[in-house]
């Protein structure tokens, strides 16, 4: 069988394909640097300025590289001494100042400390223990909310909850002592600290400013750097603390301005020293993941569920029903609002990081009126306002401070407890402001709300309107004091070598991992395998 013939004819042969280029020519950017080719095959010569610009993209790649490898060597090369040293036996510098620094605490116990005498009184401890379960209320906010919260990162939960635990308990410690301290020397009373009920609460609330503190911090420290931070910051609060009750008397009963604002903003101003920006911009593990979202919206719920009592903690008995109502009011204002905010601003679909944190902001927006005749519809706009404004932190102002001026805030804390803090101090100072005998039911509860405002024998020292503007005052003057020890306090954790990996439990932690196929021996008999 012939096949049939085909005319003869030219033939046009495709051209074979380009080469590809050789990649190595691109520089970390992938952007060309070689020449380009003219339409005669030739090179195009380059300007000077575009050689001079390319020289110098070059060496700022270069420069960058180097400080970025040299910074990583003295993070291993401090790591692996202290590796060996304790090899050979050695104890590390910051175990030996741990060590000290407790043992001056249990010093200071011994000689500093004594029972209140309520410990021995039938009739007034029975009073005081009436608080206790306020203090168990504030307690597990303390070590599992605040603990838990801070989990959402995917590579630091076992940190997370771990160095939460250990700031707290050196924290309280310290407070006691060194706090209480404080407090005497501005009110010129020398003695020995009593230990009751009310001293381990206002120990709960400086815990709760060091791990505000934290939460701006995570990943970015290990925990030899944040317990520095812990005994200069526990200073610093005290002080704060201290002026506002011995010269500015104003009333903040949930702690929004004195806890919440002080402990976020000194958190930002540490960030922004500490913070390494070339390292921290875009970090893979500066990310949550399904399970770490899951252990976080655990301390979500404990938070929402405590708050309440966390702002009515020292409320007298007159107050303490008004400041629960206030914020249940407030608080559940701030989860309705948070998600509407949410869904609008995140492409209809509800976001964790505003779950997890902008349905918090109420409580602590009405901390500072928390006590105050606000209204129930004003504890209600107050709560819906923090909620909207947490969110639009977290998708607007959290970003561009970023870009801005290089504040990398970790778990968000500028907009959970900074700005909702700064609206409480307004709401505070409108409230404080605007008082009347016969919004309080009588003057009274007005002497109770504002105690600032009268003499101990119950004068008026100043009108409602003077003492609307001490309040305000305050917030600003903590803004100041809160950004500016904090950088202070920056400075200062900068001298103690800083965890050679980020977001990662490998800085601080014995890291065990569970493969897929571990079993519990016990379990063995329930698991049929696979032949």
């Amino acid at each position: 069988m012939s096949m049939a013939s085909v005319p003869s004819q030219d033939i046009e042969v495709p051209p074979p394909p380009p080469e590809e280029e050789d990649n190595d020519d691109l520089g970390s950017i992938g952007v060309a640097i070689t020449p380009m080719k003219n339409m005669n095959g030739g090179m195009s010569p380059r300007s000077p300025e575009h050689q001079e610009a390319l020289d110098r993209m070059d060496a700022m790649e270069r420069a960058m590289a180097g400080k970025l490898a040299e910074l990583q060597e003295k993070v291993n090369k401090n790591e692996t001494m202290q590796v060996e040293a304790m090899k050979t036996g050695m104890v590390p510098g910051s175990v030996v100042a741990l060590v000290i620094w407790q043992i001056a605490m249990l010093v200071g116990f011994g000689l500093g400390v004594d029972y209140d005498a309520q410990l021995f009184d039938g009739t007034a401890s029975p009073v005081t223990m009436r608080r206790y379960g306020h203090f168990q209320d504030v307690h597990v906010m303390i070590f599992i909310g605040f603990g838990f919260l801070m989990t959402f990162l995917r590579k630091y939960g076992m940190s997370a909850v771990s160095l939460n635990m250990l700031v707290a308990v050196f924290a309280i410690q310290w407070h006691i002592l060194a706090g209480s301290f404080i407090h005497m020397l501005f009110n010129s009373d020398v003695h020995n600290v009593s230990l009751n009920l009310e001293t381990f609460i206002l120990a709960d609330f400086c815990a709760a400013v060091i791990l505000i503190t934290f939460g701006a911090l995570i990943g970015k420290i290990n925990f030899q750097q944040l317990l520095v931070i812990c005994f200069f910051e526990v200073l610093f609060f005290s002080a704060n603390e201290s002026i506002n009750s011995q010269y500015f008397k104003t009333s903040d009963m949930g702690g929004s301005v004195v806890v919440h604002t002080f402990g976020a903003y000194f958190g930002l101003g540490c960030s922004w020293v500490v913070s390494p920006r070339e390292r921290t911009k875009d970090h893979k593990e500066n990310a949550s993941s399904y399970n770490s979202d899951i252990f976080a919206m655990i301390g979500t719920v404990f938070l929402f569920m405590f708050w309440p009592s966390f702002n009515s903690a020292l409320a007298p008995d007159n107050e303490q029903q008004r400041v629960v109502i206030n914020t249940l009011t407030s608080i559940i204002a701030s989860a309705a609002s948070a998600f509407v905010a949410s869904f609008f601003y995140r492409g209809g679909k509800f976001n964790m990081v505003d779950v997890q944190n902008a349905t918090l902001a109420g409580g602590v927006a009405i901390g500072t009126a928390s006590n105050m005749a606000v209204s129930p519809g004003g504890a209600l706009a107050t709560g819906l306002c923090a909620g909207i404004l947490s969110v639009v932190g977290y998708v607007k102002i959290t970003p561009y401070l970023e870009e801005a001026i290089g504040l990398y805030d970790t778990c968000g804390v500028h907009n959970l407890h900074g700005m909702p803090g700064v609206l409480a101090g307004i709401v505070g100072a409108i409230a404080a402001g605007s008082a009347t005998d016969s919004r309080y039911k009588g003057n009274a509860n007005v002497i109770s709300a504002f105690g600032g405002r009268f003499t101990d024998a119950g004068v008026e020292d100043r009108t409602a309107a003077q003492q609307g503007g001490w309040q305000a005052a305050f917030l600003g003057f903590t803004l100041l004091t809160s950004i500016l020890s904090g950088i202070i306090t920056g400075y200062i954790a900068l001298m103690v070598a800083g965890p050679a990996e980020l977001f990662t439990d490998a800085t601080d932690i014995d890291e065990i991992e569970d493969g897929p196929d571990d079993v519990p021996e016990w379990a063995d008999q329930f698991v049929k395998k696979d032949e």
